[in-house]
C-alpha cells in the first residue's frame, strides 16, 4: 500500500473548530528549524496571512479548519479490520503518546500558522513492534496562534485541539514514505487517553467515545494475527 492510500484509509479528518494552546513563535534560526517551516509550506496548502481578512469573534484574525470525515467506528466489520489492520502494520507511530512541548509559529512566506508538538511514546501499539521508533515524537499541524508583522493570528483545527500533560491514542505516518523523519506533517485523529478509557474529539471515529484501552486491544491484535503485516 503506498503512502497516499494509507492516509486515505487511516487518517480520517475532523469536522469542527476549537482553540488551540498558545505557543511562542518559531524563528527559524536554525538549520532544523528552517525544515520544518519548508516541509510545512510542502506539506500544507494553506492560505497566505496577507490574504486573510476574517476575524474569530474575539476579534483576533485568522480563519477556521474543517473538513469531511469518514467513520470508522460504524464502517462494516471486514472494512474496520482492514483499517486497523493498516494502522496497526504501516503506521509509523500507533500508540499511546504523551504530549511534553508545543510551538506555534508562522510558516514559510507568512503561509498558515502551525504548531510542533512533542510526544513521548508510552506504548507501542504496532503490530511490528521490531521496528524502531523514536520514543520522541515530534508532529506538525497547520492551526495555532503566533505573531506575524506585530499581530496575533490565529489558526483554528480540532485537529490539533492537544494539551500538554495530557495522553492521546497517536497514530500518524507511513512506512511506506521514504521521506517521513523524525518529524511528521499529518494531521491525525485526535483521541485523548484518560483513565484507561478513549475518548475521540468529535468525528474522530476510529474508536466509538468511552471504548477502553483493553477491548482497542483486543480488537487490534484479532485485526493483526500473525503474517498478517507481511
Amino acid at each position: 500500500m503506498n503512502s497516499t492510500l494509507f492516509r486515505t484509509l487511516v487518517l480520517p479528518a475532523l469536522l469542527g473548530v476549537s482553540h488551540l494552546n498558545v505557543g511562542a513563535a518559531v524563528q527559524a534560526a536554525d538549520p532544523i528549524e528552517a525544515e520544518v517551516l519548508e516541509r510545512a509550506a510542502q506539506r500544507f496548502q494553506s492560505r497566505k496571512i496577507d490574504r486573510v481578512d476574517t476575524r474569530h469573534l474575539d476579534g483576533v484574525r485568522g480563519y477556521k479548519i474543517t473538513t469531511t470525515t469518514t467513520n470508522y467506528a460504524n464502517a462494516n466489520p471486514e472494512q474496520r479490520k482492514r483499517t486497523l489492520r493498516n494502522m496497526a502494520c504501516n503506521a509509523v507511530v500507533f500508540g499511546i503518546a504523551k504530549l511534553e512541548a508545543e510551538k506555534s509559529f508562522v510558516g514559510k512566506d507568512g503561509g498558515g500558522v502551525f504548531t510542533r508538538f512533542r510526544f513521548r511514546l508510552v506504548e507501542d501499539w504496532r503490530a511490528l513492534p521490531e521496528r524502531k521508533v523514536d520514543p520522541v515524537v515530534q508532529l506538525v499541524v497547520e492551526g495555532g496562534e503566533a505573531k506575524y508583522k506585530g499581530e496575533t493570528i490565529r489558526v483554528e483545527n480540532a485537529r490539533a485541539d492537544y494539551q500538554i500533560g495530557s495522553s492521546y491514542l497517536l497514530v500518524a505516518g507511513s512506512r511506506f514514505n521514504a521521506n517521513e523523519g523524525k518529524t511528521l506533517y499529518e494531521l491525525p485523529p485526535l483521541i485523548e487517553v484518560a483513565d484507561g478509557v478513549l475518548y475521540p474529539a468529535p468525528a474522530s471515529e476510529l474508536f466509538a467515545s468511552g471504548t477502553s484501552i483493553s477491548r482497542a486491544r483486543a480488537e487490534i491484535d484479532a485485526a493483526t494475527p500473525a503474517g498478517s503485516c507481511n
